[in-house]
C-alpha cells in the first residue's frame, strides 16, 4: 500500500512541478510576464578600419589585415582567421565583419606585407590586441538577438618598420 501511495504522489508532484516549468514560459509567466528565456553566448559584431603607413608617414598598399583569434599561448597551436582586409592607394583599409564574443587576449589584428619589394620595399609585420584599439558603435543590435551586444568599429593606425635584412 505505501508503494502505491509514493507512486501516486511522486506521479502528481511530477505533474505539479512540469506545470509550473512550462507557465513560467508563457505571457501570463509571475517571472516577467513574456520574456525571452534563451541560451546563448554574449557576442558583437566587429571589423577595423584604419590606415597604414610607413615610418615617413607615406601610405603602403597591399599590406594584408587580419582579425585572428590566437590560441598559442595555450600550447593548442591554433590560429583561426576571422575577418581579412587590405590597403589601398591611400594606405586604408576595412576588414570583413566578424563576431566575436568578449575581446581578451586571443583576439589580435595582424599587418603583414606579402608582396615583398612592391609598393616601397618589405615591411616587418606587426600585431595589435583588438581589446586595446577604440572602439566606436555603429549599429545597434538586431531585434530579437538578445545576446548581441551590437556592432563595433575598431581603429587601427598603425606605422611599419622596414624588415630588417638578417643576410
Amino acid at each position: 500500500m505505501k508503494k502505491k501511495v509514493y507512486k501516486v504522489m511522486n506521479l502528481l508532484l511530477g505533474s505539479v512541478v512540469t506545470m509550473l516549468g512550462f507557465e513560467s514560459c508563457g505571457d501570463d509567466s509571475p517571472f516577467g510576464g513574456g520574456d525571452v528565456v534563451e541560451y546563448g553566448v554574449p557576442h558583437a559584431t566587429y571589423r577595423v578600419v584604419g590606415t597604414v603607413t610607413d615610418e615617413n608617414g607615406k601610405p603602403i598598399e597591399g599590406i594584408k589585415v587580419k582579425m585572428i583569434e590566437d590560441y598559442n599561448n595555450y600550447g593548442g597551436g591554433e590560429v583561426f582567421e576571422r575577418g581579412k582586409g587590405q590597403t589601398d592607394s591611400k594606405g586604408s583599409f576595412t576588414t570583413e565583419e566578424t563576431v566575436l564574443s568578449f575581446l581578451n587576449d586571443e583576439d589580435k589584428v595582424v599587418f603583414v606585407d606579402e608582396d615583398g619589394e612592391a609598393n616601397g620595399g618589405k615591411f616587418a609585420s606587426d600585431t595589435l590586441l583588438l581589446k586595446n584599439l577604440p572602439k566606436k558603435q555603429y549599429a545597434k543590435a538586431p531585434k530579437g538577438d538578445h545576446w548581441s551586444s551590437g556592432s563595433f568599429e575598431l581603429t587601427a593606425n598603425v606605422q611599419l618598420k622596414p624588415e630588417e635584412n638578417n643576410d
